[in-house]
């Protein structure tokens, strides 16, 4: 029905004007066609007041229905009382909100929560300022330590800045390589039998170091110890040799020894001769 107008005459009292009747038949048309569309009135449990849109239905529901393809525009920001929740899904099965202490995103539907973009990345504090993580499409995914990059996936497998800290290396089998200028174990080092351990350089303690077939000790005049455990010895094996002296020289040792090496045994200090050989 299209909205009736009054006919209000020309000029007061000039009788030319609609009767009172026919006014108020128009009037009442009118709230019937407006009550029938917006779903108002007695019965209808919706009503506005002020800038309200009001559900007089217990639990009744607000729906907003554009037309075909037409969508429902907010030309402002939308807020939402804490506990309340943004629902989405037929059976409200995602739902966004805020109890008043966290914030809360919850599937709680079938399928996965999957968050799609170029690049994602997920922000520290209420300002943003702080980058806690970062997710690239075809390139890294890199976790922060107070807004520094400290773990980053890489095309061969994980690029780790600064220092790493676990409690076992499992390597299931794998060759384990370590690439670094220095690499530093505050722990023990356990080999399994049967298993190498293929470094060029080792150091322990800042103090002694093994380097290809040579121990060797940086403190300046420092002894080097051997001590097995208990009733142990320190076994050298080392080929035979049955001549002494100079080149040609025969088997009777030389009168002077070529030097002296110093042992120590217990707290007792030895020396032993030793000749240049033939």
């Amino acid at each position: 029905m299209a909205k009736q107008t009054i006919n209000i005459g020309s000029s007061a009292n000039d009788g030319t004007g609609d009767p009172l009747r026919t006014a108020f038949d128009k009037v009442n048309d009118n709230f019937n066609e407006l009550y029938a569309a917006t779903g108002a009135g007695s019965g209808q449990n919706i009503s506005i007041s002020g800038q309200s849109i009001i559900s007089d239905n217990s639990n009744g529901n607000i729906q907003l229905d554009p037309n075909g393809t037409g969508e429902i525009v907010f030309v402002g920001d939308t807020s939402m009382g804490d506990s309340y929740k943004h629902q989405m899904g037929d059976g409200d099965d995602f739902k966004i909100y805020h109890d008043g202490n966290h914030s809360y995103i919850v599937d709680e539907g079938t399928g996965n929560l999957k968050i799609q973009g170029s690049q994602v990345d997920i922000l520290g504090g209420a300002d943003g300022a702080e980058t806690m993580a970062t997710f690239v499409d075809d390139g890294a995914v890199t976790l922060y330590y107070d807004n520094s990059a400290k773990i980053a996936t890489v095309t061969a497998g994980v690029d780790v800045t600064g220092d790493l800290n676990v409690d076992t290396i499992n390597t299931g089998g794998d060759v384990l390589s370590v690439s670094a200028s220095t690499t530093t174990f505050t722990g023990n080092v356990t080999v399994q039998n049967g298993q190498n351990l293929e470094v060029g350089f080792i150091r322990v303690d800042s103090n002694i170091a093994l380097q290809g077939n040579k121990i060797q000790t940086f403190l300046s005049n420092s002894d080097i110890d051997m001590d097995p455990s208990g009733t142990g010895t320190v076994n050298f094996r080392v080929p035979t040799q049955s001549t002494v002296g100079a080149a040609g020289g025969a088997n009777a040792l030389p009168a002077t020894p070529t030097g002296y090496a110093k042992f120590k045994i217990g707290d007792t200090e030895y020396v032993i001769p030793y000749y240049a050989v033939s």
